[in-house]
């Protein structure tokens, strides 16, 4: 509705693009963990939004599976001391994509909290 109380047009994105939010080519740093298994799979976003993420793994996913991650965001001042932001998410697969040597997988963010780190401790 608008400010009159009429019903206004809702204009909605074309059907062949998938993605609601602007993503953005940023290389970070994450790390993956599944339930169950001990090893961390490290990866580095290919880009991310507000809402998920791409990067390049050499382990594949299933869609749907939920993974927690650790997603790395430097510093945005180049201190030497200045913290890094870490995320702490709950993610899920959205995508995967067959490539020569590794696979593509794209994460939906379901929750996260936020943690800073000294400058030297990154995941």
């Amino acid at each position: 509705m608008d400010v009159s109380g009429e019903l206004s047009e809702v204009t909605m994105p074309p059907i062949n693009e998938r993605r609601r939010r602007t993503r953005l080519d940023m290389h970070w740093p994450v790390s993956l963990t599944r339930k169950g298994w001990p090893a961390l799979i490290r990866a580095t976003t290919e880009n991310i939004s507000s809402d998920g993420f791409y990067c390049l793994c050499r382990e594949a996913f299933l869609v749907g599976e939920q993974l927690e991650c650790l997603l790395s965001i430097p510093p945005h001042a180049r201190e030497e001391d200045a913290p890094w932001l870490v995320l702490e998410c709950k993610i899920r697969v959205v995508r995967v994509e067959a490539q020569r040597d590794q696979f593509g997988v794209g994460f939906h963010i379901e929750s996260y909290s936020v943690m800073r780190l000294p400058a030297e401790k990154t995941y």
